[in-house]
């Protein structure tokens, strides 16, 4: 999209912002599709929505401004919270119809996902209907997201207050993909500034202020990395085609927050985007977010066999950090362990002697 485009949406007086957000609220202007399908014992409906595909996404995307979710005090993107409102209007009926379906012994259960926009639509749906009363924790499974951009801004809040814990959020994000970069990479101080003197609102904003990002991942964060034949590995990551995460059973929370942010810092967006053959059809850019790629990905993780269960053993380029088997994902997954002590030196993680 051409910054002159980026600017206008940004720098736009109030009403014309407020005249967007009422356009993604509607659903005739919905910035993504979703279907719902029932598992075969019909007891859990999954709700499914798609990534950004139209104008109306973009701009979705590009109202990113911080606004309150839900009464909660916690801040929330405001263009994909509009977004969400829309799509949580039109969810609702085939909600609440499922949930009357209780049978005996079996009660229903709900399950959300969504690639890119998708999954930030997804879990702030699945927030919502919590926050609204219209379900119970026990009625939803984890919200898994694939390739999405960050959209809260102190969002673990908002799931210890409704009673799911960070479970309840797992990212997939595939190595080098720009978009769940986008809003939690470090922005450089020139950007900060220009952004700051656009809107206003955005001077006051606590993680652009104290992160110098816009937003910050929640939840559990997975990171996939499919064979070298289809995208370079990261340097942060061991040869060969795996799932990890970065665990914070094992590791101080304070600790996995830096890891997970220096991750999101290689490559920087900002880096990605000045690289003229990352764009088109065979660039880096589609190649790392494209939904087709994550299906691909995971699916050629899902036929390989099983590994061995074994102990640690150190495999990753931050020394002290180990890869194990886990749980969530039985034979296909790895587990990222911080080392004790880590600093951000040269873009790249390395353990502090």
């Amino acid at each position: 999209m051409a910054a002159s485009t980026v600017t206008a949406v940004v720098a736009a007086e109030d009403e014309a912002r407020q005249e967007a957000a009422r356009d993604l609220r509607s659903p005739l202007s919905s910035p993504c599709e979703w279907f719902v399908c029932d598992e075969a014992d019909a007891r859990t409906r999954c709700l499914v929505i798609q990534g950004s595909d139209s104008l109306a996404s973009w701009q979705a995307n590009l109202l990113f401004e911080p606004t309150e979710f839900e009464g909660t005090g916690v801040l929330v993107h405001r263009g994909i919270y509009e977004a969400a409102k829309g799509i949580y209007e039109q969810v609702v009926p085939e909600v609440e119809a499922h949930l009357r379906r209780a049978r005996a012994g079996r009660a229903p259960r709900l399950r959300l996902t969504g690639h890119s926009l998708g999954g930030s639509l997804a879990v702030l749906v699945s927030l919502m209907l919590l926050a609204r009363g219209v379900v119970t924790p026990e009625a939803l499974h984890p919200v898994v997201t694939f390739g999405a951009p960050s959209v809260f801004c102190g969002g673990n809040r908002v799931l210890e207050a409704l009673g799911v814990g960070e479970a309840h959020v797992r990212s997939v994000a595939m190595h080098r993909d720009i978009v769940p970069r986008a809003f939690s990479c470090r922005y450089p101080g020139q950007a900060i500034a220009l952004l700051k003197r656009l809107n206003g609102v955005l001077r006051a904003h606590p993680c652009l202020n104290t992160h110098r990002s816009l937003y910050m991942p929640m939840g559990a964060t997975y990171i996939l990395q499919p064979d070298s034949s289809v995208s370079p590995r990261h340097p942060f990551l061991p040869e060969g085609a795996a799932l990890f995460r970065l665990d914070s059973e094992r590791s101080p929370t304070a600790l996995v927050a830096s890891a997970l942010r220096a991750f999101l810092y290689s490559p920087h967006p900002l880096e990605t985007l000045s690289d003229l053959s990352a764009y088109g059809a065979g660039g880096a850019i589609l190649r790392d977010h494209e939904s087709s790629n994550y299906f691909r990905a995971l699916s050629a993780l899902a036929r390989a066999p099983p590994r061995r269960r074994k102990q640690p053993e150190i495999v990753w380029q931050l020394p002290g950090v180990e890869r194990l088997q886990q749980y969530w994902w039985p034979g296909i997954a790895g587990t990222v362990i911080p080392a004790p002590v880590a600093v951000l030196s040269n873009k790249e993680l390395v353990s502090e002697a």
